[in-house]
């Protein structure tokens, strides 16, 4: 953890976190500090044993080293590279193939076992070499906490972008207008790009400058900048029904 700190303190422009090891203790070092620093790590392991990460701002991968050494081992690298380069909603982590990594040949028994404790693994399905099934350590999915990291920063750099372009925002409803503008911006942005629904649509809003506190008016303190949104989500598995009829 210190040297993670160190890491952070020297050059903090960074999001994405891969290391060597595939032990435990290591994963969850590095996994809480993630979480906490809003970073994203992934981790591999060569086992079927929880390594407890217990958060959504990790994954873990697995490998089986008996066959995949060396650099084609480095399957939690190969995964970050993938999913880190694209747009944040404008993919899952289900289905993707990868460069120099080789597939994990792993019995039905042992991938009830992945998918019990949240592990993800790539394998050769109908001959095609693909990820499955994109979660994160604690059961949700890699690309919904990064698309909410991703929206966040965005939305603090377009609010004090609308800040520091002026000389001042008023504290009128107009003002108060130009930064929910600027949230609303956002959150269509992200319709765009795959991300949020427009079904519902996402809808920013702010109270009355009336309707706020003297407190907060005196300090200069604009409160409950709200919004509500939707995630688009990925489908990942399908049950089909039909009925054939000579």
């Amino acid at each position: 953890s210190s040297d993670l700190s160190a890491i952070a303190a020297n050059n903090n422009d960074w999001f994405g976190y891969t290391h060597v090891w595939k032990d435990a203790a290591s994963a969850l070092t590095a996994a809480t500090f993630c979480s906490l620093n809003k970073k994203y790590g992934f981790f591999r392991q060569n086992d079927f044993v929880n390594q407890n990460l217990n958060t959504q701002y990790a994954t873990s991968w697995y490998t089986d080293t008996a066959t995949n050494t060396g650099v084609a081992e480095f399957l939690d690298v190969a995964i970050a590279s993938r999913l880190l380069a694209q747009t944040p909603g404008s993919y899952t982590g289900a289905f993707k193939s990868l460069e120099l990594v080789g597939t994990s040949d792993i019995s039905s028994a042992n991938e009830a076992t992945l998918r019990s404790i949240n592990v993800n693994q790539y394998s050769t399905i109908a001959g095609v070499d693909v990820t499955y099934d994109g979660k994160t350590s604690k059961g949700s999915y890699i690309d919904l906490y990064i698309g909410i990291s991703y929206l966040e920063s965005r939305i603090q750099e377009d609010v004090f972008a609308q800040l520091s372009a002026v000389e001042k925002i008023p504290y009128t409803n107009a003002g108060v207008s130009v930064i929910v503008t600027a949230v609303q911006a956002r959150l269509n942005q992200s319709v765009n790009e795959g991300f949020l629904s427009n079904n519902p649509a996402p809808l920013a809003s702010a109270p009355l400058v009336a309707d706020i506190s003297a407190v907060d008016k005196s300090n200069r303190l604009l409160p409950d900048v709200t919004f509500e949104a939707t995630t688009s989500g990925a489908i990942h598995t399908i049950k089909i029904k039909g009925i054939v009829v000579a």
